[in-house]
């Protein structure tokens, strides 16, 4: 108020006071009871606080010396700085905003605009510095912001950039005490040693040059010069990494005089937000602003702003323009040219729609169709408006929703939609209709991809965003619904390379950017990410699993998703601005079906086109099954009838599974990929074994079982023999293996044939079951003397499997392998023991692993990103106990679907019992003794399990009689009897350890280890029951 000029005008006051207490408020009646206060006192009538509140519109005059806003007036700067070329509609709302804010730059006050995504808070800000000529640097933040890298850090650097200063330095003053032109040709010299980095030629010229000069006069400043050649010499000798402080974008913005934009404010930590008041406090530019956005904590992942942080700010609500003359301005600023039936139809059609889906439209999508009209890619105006407006308003609709949107859009700009987009012939290709950009590399015809109907419109949808050059596409939908095919189908046939980004729920912003690397000597240099390599290059990225990453590692890419396409490089504070071809798409699962995948906010969700993916129609399944897996039409019509069939019943295991219970998507290609591979005579027959290896294998239940058994009989007209599949004499065992230690238990050979005929086609193996039914045992079979092991557990971390940086013997740091990197790169057969121990965040990072390609993209292992792929040796084999116990959980469905499940089962007969324990017994005692022996254990056993099984919740296991055995065996050929030995086993196994052992109820332990041993002593004194 004190800056008014005429403090008798009351209007003039009005205006101050109504943007400091009044135009923070987001509720329309807080502010009308706030102006219905100042109205009286200020000697005003309530129309007169409306008018200047709502109605008022400021005049705007920008001229080579000034920009006048209303009753602000800011000189220009002399340089204009950006380049940046922003629309803006000048509606009342925006002109009234403008105006604010430049009071706030010429009083000098940080700035906060709070409102929802997609209204214009971050071009506001851009148009303004535009306008001034001032230079914008912008920054998101999120729960993650590091203080450091915002203020000052101390990084790892190379002897190249830490030679800048110090040559800077040294040439000011060489040119300051000798005439720089005759001394040229050294200048070049030491230009030249330094462009060929050597760096130790270059320190020994200066020091004898700063030495001469200091025997012949003594100046602190070459003495100093001195000093510093001896400092850096002394650090290259010592080969260890050097570090150096580097300002952050805050504090370089505060004094050189930038203008800065802190976006999504209210998402970064406390700790981060006091650093930067505090740096901003002390003295800075006197041409430095402050500027910080956010949306309302109403949001997923959205806070409210410390109240310590907000009072720090003027702050200004930006509402959405939703007046139908606003809207107006709007379209004629990004349509000049467009006629006045055109506009009145766009406006109509935002505002109908709107009412219709108030969440999924805002004024970003009508901007965004706005500026693909405006491009003018077809000949007739309502083509081009039909084009825009189908690309943009039909984002992130479901079926229904979209045909009624898509009437509405047809309804608006009816015209002929026959016609093919312009087009560069040398730069460009035309996919199904639209024009798309060449890439560095060969277009490339994809055979193997599939073009079914609905394929067809898929891909049409998403070349029409492609075709837009600034859009991000965001895929969702089920399991193998094609989201990530489209994308790479499109890109081969195009030839534009692309970059695939795996997310996880441990993603950090280092995978997207870059991190610090070793290079051949050890030393730490910051090595840039796949995304970062893309948007200078101009290649496509893929997302994969969007919803698995944190919210706010995707927050960071938001000035990339805009109009903007920019992204910040924390590291050097570079502003990297996306090279012409760079598109970026995303694909997940829907939030709430799958675990672990959240919902994404509504301010990031608007940043894509959203497309949504069904699943494909039997009719099209079938047709993409039969040419993706090379088998006969007949073939996949009886498998997507199993399908059809089975997703009809429930699993009683998996009832929370819905239709996928039995079966998925996956198995079907599975299960067509197995007949492929078959080179069996008889190809029914094949496709009906490998149909009840894949689908009845993983059943935890009979019930289960007898139904997928059934179905497959039925429908492919044929009987199944569990004896014979699973006999020594089957084709499908695995006569190669060696089974020294091993007693092929009918479970055995069971579990041995399902892995083995998995194995052939290099699926990832995951064997669930009880403890001590032979899980590990199998893995050992299969995997042989070279097979590695990776035990997982609560705490194992993504480095575990696949490697970390390590401090080296010469001062720098080396990658190591991890288990998962070692078993891919030498051909070996990885076990994951107990892997739903591990969090599924952990497990994600493997998903490209389970996938046809069996590769993993590294982006911290050394100097460049390195793509590893497995050897044809390598092989997965996992093991896990059923959820329900304490500790232990089931893996989340996406990832059992990436797995070949086989359920162990955990009965055995007498017969096989009574072997193993033979196995393990001492060749020196005489095997009759040794058969007696597990006789009378194997009873004893089941005889007191099933009277004590109401009190005791424990059951034996095959390790208990593993362990009997080898104590039994121990005890004997210590010369004790058969007898003592058998009851001292009894005892120290079973008996000893029930008082520490969880009862059903409450129950007399002494009387049930009394018992026990009366038990056992009455089978001693009894013949054992004959084998049956």
């Amino acid at each position: 108020v004190n800056s008014v000029e005429n403090l008798s005008s009351s209007q003039a006051i009005l205006l101050e006071l109504l943007d400091v207490w009044c135009i923070c408020e987001s509720w329309k009646e807080r502010r009308e009871k706030i102006c219905s206060i100042m109205a009286p006192l200020l000697s005003l009538t309530n129309h007169e606080v409306e008018f200047a509140l709502t109605m008022r519109t400021p005049t705007l005059c920008v001229t080579e010396e000034a920009v006048n806003i209303g009753r602000v007036s800011l000189n220009r700067r002399s340089i204009i700085s950006n380049e940046r070329s922003i629309k803006l509609g000048h509606t009342r709302g925006a002109l009234q905003l403008l105006e604010r804010m430049a009071m706030s730059v010429k009083m000098e006050e940080a700035v906060l605009l709070v409102g929802e995504s997609g209204v214009g808070k971050t071009s506001i800000v851009q148009v303004l510095a535009d306008m001034r000529g001032e230079k914008l640097a912008t920054v998101n933040l999120g729960p993650h912001s590091d203080t450091d890298d915002l203020i000052t850090s101390l990084r790892p650097t190379s002897y190249g950039r830490l030679m800048q200063p110090f040559t800077r330095d040294f040439v000011d003053l060489f040119t300051r005490s000798f005439d720089a032109s005759k001394n040229h040709k050294f200048l070049h010299n030491l230009e030249v040693y330094l462009m060929h980095q050597k760096y130790d030629e270059y320190l020994r010229v200066v020091e004898e040059t700063a030495k001469r000069i200091l025997s012949k006069k003594r100046e602190s400043e070459w003495a100093d010069v001195v000093v510093r050649c001896r400092r850096l010499k002394e650090g290259m000798e010592k080969g260890a990494t050097p570090f150096a402080i580097q300002r952050g974008i805050v504090k370089e913005a505060a004094e050189e005089g930038y203008w800065l934009l802190i976006d999504e404010i209210n998402l970064a930590p406390p700790e981060c937000l006091d650093a930067i008041v505090d740096a901003l406090s002390t003295s800075h530019h006197p041409s430095f602003r402050l500027f910080a956005c956010m949306n309302p904590a109403t949001d997923t992942a959205k806070r409210r702003l410390p109240e310590g942080i907000r009072s720090r700010f003027i702050e200004y609500y930006v509402s959405e323009d939703d007046d139908a003359s606003d809207l107006t301005k709007i379209v004629s600023s990004y349509l000049p040219s467009a006629s006045v039936n055109s506009v009145d139809a766009i406006v109509r059609l935002y505002i109908d729609a709107k009412k219709m889906f108030p969440m999924k439209l805002s004024l970003r999508t009508l901007t965004r169709a706005l500026l693909f009209a405006g491009d003018g890619r077809f000949d007739a105006e309502m083509r081009c408006l039909y084009e825009a407006f189908s690309m943009a308003f039909l984002s992130n609709l479901e079926k229904e929703e979209k045909e009624c949107m898509h009437k509405m859009i047809c309804s608006a700009f009816p015209c002929e939609k026959n016609t093919s987009m312009r087009r560069d012939k040398d730069s460009s290709m035309m996919i199904e209709g639209y024009e798309i950009e060449r890439g560095e590399s060969l277009p490339v015809e994809d055979k193997g991809y599939i073009m079914t109907p609905t394929v067809k419109k898929n891909l049409k949808e998403v070349a029409r965003i492609v075709s837009s050059k600034r859009l991000a596409v965001l895929l969702e939908g089920e399991t193998s619904a094609g989201k990530t095919s489209i994308v790479v189908h499109l890109a081969k046939i195009t030839g534009n390379v692309i970059k695939r980004i795996n997310n996880h729920e441990q993603t950090d912003v280092q995978e997207y950017l870059g991190s610090y690397v070793p290079d051949s000597n050890g030393r730490l240099y910051f090595q840039e990410g796949p995304l970062v390599e893309a948007v200078r290059k101009g290649y496509w990225v893929i997302l994969d699993e969007l919803n698995l990453a944190p919210s706010d590692v995707i927050e960071t890419l938001n000035r990339l998703l805009d109009d903007n396409r920019e992204l910040l490089l924390p590291e050097s504070n570079e502003v990297i601005k996306a090279h012409p071809r760079f598109r970026l798409f995303a694909t997940q699962n829907p939030a709430g079906s799958y675990a672990g995948r959240k919902r994404l906010s509504r301010a990031l969700l608007s940043r894509f086109v959203v497309l949504l993916f069904p699943i494909l129609p039997l009719n099209e399944l079938s047709q993409m099954v039969c040419a993706r897996c090379q088998i006969a039409p007949s073939a996949a019509d009886r498998m997507i009838k199993v399908l059809m069939d089975l997703r009809l019943q429930r699993s009683l295991s998996g009832l929370f599974s819905s239709k996928d219970g039995l079966m998925t998507l996956r198995d079907v290609f599975r299960w067509g990929h197995r007949l492929s591979c078959d080179e069996g005579p008889d190809w029914q027959a094949a496709l009906l074994h490998h149909g009840y290896f894949l689908l009845a294998g993983r059943c935890r239940t009979d019930t289960d079982k007898s139904v997928v058994m059934s179905t497959l009989e039925s429908v492919l007209k044929g009987k199944i023999d569990e004896k014979w599949l699973f006999s020594l004499e089957s084709p499908y065992f695995p006569h190669n293996l060696s089974f020294d230690q091993v007693i092929l238990t009918s479970n055995m050979r069971r579990m041995l044939v399902l892995s083995w005929q998995a194995f052939l086609r290099n699926e990832a193996v995951l064997v669930v079951g009880e403890t001590g039914d032979g899980k590990t045992r199998l893995a050992q079979t299969l995997g042989g003397e070279t097979m590695m092991t990776i035990n997982c557990h609560e705490r194992t971390e993504c480095s575990d499997l696949l490697g970390r940086l390590r401090p080296a013997n010469n001062g720098g740091f080396e990658w190591q392998d991890g288990v998962v990197m070692s078993a891919m790169k030498y051909g070996r057969v990885l076990l994951m023991d107990e892997i739903s121990l591990a969090e599924d965040s952990v497990l994600e990072r493997l998903n490209p692993l389970f996938e046809e390609k069996r590769a993993i993209l590294l982006t911290d292992s050394g100097a460049q990103a390195e793509e590893v792929k497995a050897e044809d040796a390598f092989k997965v084999i996992a093991t896990m106990n059923p959820g329900g116990d304490y500790g232990k959980k089931e893996l989340s469905k996406a990832l059992r679907n990436r797995f070949t499940e086989i359920w162990s089962h955990s009965s055995f007969d007498r017969a096989e019992l009574c072997s193993i324990f033979a196995m393990r017994i001492n060749d020196s005692i005489d095997m009759s003794v040794t058969m007696k022996t597990s006789y009378i254990l194997i009873d004893w056993i089941n005889d007191f399990y099933h009277k004590f099984a109401h009190a005791i919740r424990v059951s034996p296991s095959v390790r208990d009689i593993v362990a009997c055995a080898d104590m039994w065996s121990a005890l004997s050929g210590r010369g004790l009897s058969m007898e003592r030995s058998l009851l001292e086993t009894i005892s120290s196994v079973f008996i000893d350890g029930i008082p520490c052992q969880m009862t059903r109820s409450v129950t007399n332990i002494k009387e049930i280890q009394m018992e026990a041993h009366a038990m056992m002593e009455r089978m001693l004194s009894m013949p054992p029951h004959p084998m049956e």
